[in-house]
């Protein structure tokens, strides 16, 4: 399950069935609800995540005084490798040290996986009544030999959608990066790109115009604060690694509010544009910003021009704190 609800493949299923089952007949404040619970999936993955940890170092503990030398060292290095992994994945350590973060709980993870196909091999090949280890790996009605493939199987299958694609990277402003890819987007879903496969993974919003758009293209609009993003202004790269299978996210279910309203301020204009952009979407945003064509450049702002009554723009440079309650009383 921890690998599963962080799958690109589960979350556009997910926000799929959320949109078409609930798109009439159902009220309001089921349709907020449900729509606001899908934001914290990712709590569930680190909920999964530490649950299993424990039950994994419970079970290594269970075994401890029955278990051979050879099924200790490996569950003991695999119950380690999983609490570093898990402890990478800390606030703090995320924030300062997003690259330790990264790698940490990449590669030390999968180390867990292979590790976990060592217990799984060894535990099923032990015959514990004359303590010796079969020749022959008996995995039938054994649970952790199918739980174990559908963990891999989670964990493999998003990769065969990566691919190098070539970018082109527009620095906007110091605020502003702009990266543009082929192709359009289903508006509402969200990408990863990374500069090498191996590496870090950075999810951002999608900037396109329906499926079939003469524009044939799509944009990811940054803002360069991190060494990753900021990197994009000092070496801006010629291809990046995406995955071809785009994941859903929030503004998927546009089309579940009738009608919309969404305030954003800066950057975050990225990520809520694209259903605007959707001629049945009937909704408007607000966009608290700073003097927007300066700051986001030309690509970004004739998009939004285009978007005609379905926008606001609100110049804090000129008009200063905005009072929103009162932009949705107007509304």
């Amino acid at each position: 399950l921890t690998a599963l609800i962080r799958s690109e493949l589960l979350l556009r299923l997910v926000y799929f069935l959320t949109l078409h089952v609930l798109k009439h007949g159902t009220p309001l404040w089921m349709r907020s609800f449900i729509s606001m619970s899908l934001i914290h999936l990712g709590g569930f993955h680190s909920g999964f995540a530490l649950s299993g940890i424990g039950w994994f170092v419970y079970g290594t503990q269970q075994l401890w005084d029955q278990a051979p030398r050879r099924i200790k060292i490996v569950s003991a290095l695999c119950a380690a490798f999983l609490c570093i992994t898990a402890m990478a994945a800390f606030q703090l350590i995320r924030f300062y040290c997003h690259n330790v973060f990264e790698h940490l709980h990449r590669l030390i993870g999968w180390s867990s996986i292979g590790l976990l196909w060592c217990v799984v091999y060894f535990t099923n090949t032990f015959n514990p009544i004359t303590k010796e280890y079969s020749d022959q790996y008996n995995f039938t009605h054994k649970e952790n030999t199918y739980l174990t493939i559908a963990l891999t199987i989670c964990i493999i299958v998003p990769w065969f959608t990566c691919r190098k694609v070539p970018v082109e990277v527009h620095v906007a402003s110091e605020k502003a990066v702009i990266i543009k890819f082929q192709g359009c987007v289903q508006p509402g879903l969200l990408g990863r790109v990374a500069r090498s496969p191996l590496s870090d993974w950075h999810a951002f919003g999608i900037i396109s115009y329906p499926l079939g758009h003469e524009s044939n293209c799509h944009y990811f609009l940054i803002t360069p604060l991190g060494d990753w993003t900021k990197n994009l202004v000092i070496n801006p790269p010629a291809y990046l690694y995406t995955r071809k299978l785009k994941f859903a996210g929030l503004p998927y279910l546009a089309g579940l509010f009738n009608p919309l309203l969404v305030v954003c301020t800066g950057s975050g204009i990225g990520v809520c544009l694209a259903p605007m952009l959707c001629p049945d979407i009937n909704g408007c945003i607000l966009w608290v910003g700073k003097n927007f064509r300066a700051t986001y450049g030309n690509i970004i702002m004739n998009i939004v021009e285009s978007t005609k009554h379905k926008l606001l723009l609100y110049d804090t440079d000129i008009y200063g704190r905005p009072d929103s309650l009162n932009y949705f009383q107007l509304w």
